[in-house]
């Protein structure tokens, strides 16, 4: 009977790490897919755009003293839901000027049309090489599932896919590093660079 009861937590345990270890695995890989397209003249560049980018939360009060750096992407989908757009456009400056040649160099914002194939192109073959383990494990509903199966010729709403992301994922999740990249990509770069 002890025996029974120390297996079945341990089989509950190791069932709930495989689980994860697909969506993990799979994340990890587009993170890789997303920061090898975004290269410029032979070098990488999200590193910039991501300091930029939280910069720019933390200018307009979104990342807060004591805050985390993930409640302020969660607080920037926030900002886009409840005020229909982004918060301000960016005057071309020098940095902003660099991003947007380096973001167009790599294929990106060109067209929110180019922009969806771009993600897709990250996204899609990963998917395509987890598709079954994800599906097995419930995960038809993760953004990098939805991205990777979508038509990326549809046309996307920032707005519901800003709420569509609030209600799926939790302050904490915000730490994702394909989630933090896609905000990025998806919503900053196109409403406010």
């Amino acid at each position: 009977m002890m025996k029974k009861l120390i297996i079945i937590p341990i089989a509950i345990f190791l069932i709930c790490c495989n689980q994860n270890s697909d969506l993990r695995k799979a994340e990890n890989e587009i993170n890789k897919n997303l920061e090898n397209h975004l290269i410029c003249n032979n070098r990488q560049f999200y590193n910039d755009l991501e300091k930029y980018f939280e910069n720019y939360l933390t200018q307009n009060k979104l990342i807060k003293n004591g805050d985390k750096i993930e409640d302020g992407y969660y607080n920037y989908l926030n900002f886009i839901i409840e005020n229909g757009r982004g918060i301000n456009k960016i005057e071309n400056n020098i940095t902003t000027k660099e991003l947007k040649e380096k973001l167009q160099c790599a294929g990106y914002n060109l067209t929110p049309e180019k922009n969806n194939f771009f993600l897709f192109d990250c996204f899609e073959p990963t998917i395509s090489k987890f598709k079954s383990e994800l599906i097995n494990e419930g995960d038809e509903n993760e953004l990098i599932y939805r991205i990777g199966t979508s038509n990326p010729s549809d046309e996307m709403n920032l707005i519901v896919i800003a709420n569509g992301l609030l209600r799926q994922y939790k302050m904490d999740d915000f730490k994702r590093p394909v989630l933090k990249k896609f905000i990025i990509l998806f919503f900053f770069v196109q409403l406010e660079l």
